[in-house]
């Protein structure tokens, strides 16, 4: 009897623990798989953020690109707008008064001097 019941104690001890064992494991590989969902989650998550990171940079630097150009387009009329005023007003100086070669030469120094001093 007692021969009997300490192989079967140690039958059941063998078998709780394989069955220990084989839990162990099965817990080890699910540990494992939730690491590795963790990681491709991140991983995704990681490139989520840096795409949107770069469209959003895309953007700025368009919006800036259009400012820039608008910006330029800008100053472009407003000396077109100012070169105009003054060759207008030469040509009226010019018009209004007697034409020698002195008055105009001293009408072109004058309209040169305006011009410098408008674009300083």
């Amino acid at each position: 009897n007692c021969t009997k019941d300490s192989l079967a104690a140690k039958k059941e001890a063998e078998e709780m623990k394989a069955k220990y064992e084989g839990d162990r494991k099965s817990l080890d590989a699910q540990k494992s798989q939730v690491i590795q969902d963790a990681r491709d989650k991140g991983y995704h998550e990681y490139e989520n953020i840096i795409a949107n990171a770069n469209k959003k940079a895309s953007e700025i630097l368009e919006d800036a690109r259009r400012d820039a150009k608008l910006e330029n387009q800008k100053q472009r009329a407003q000396f077109e707008a100012e070169i105009t005023d003054m060759v207008l007003s030469a040509a009226s100086k010019i018009s209004a008064t007697a034409h020698t070669v002195q008055t105009d030469r001293e009408l072109y120094d004058r309209f040169i001097e305006e011009a410098s001093n408008k674009n300083e």
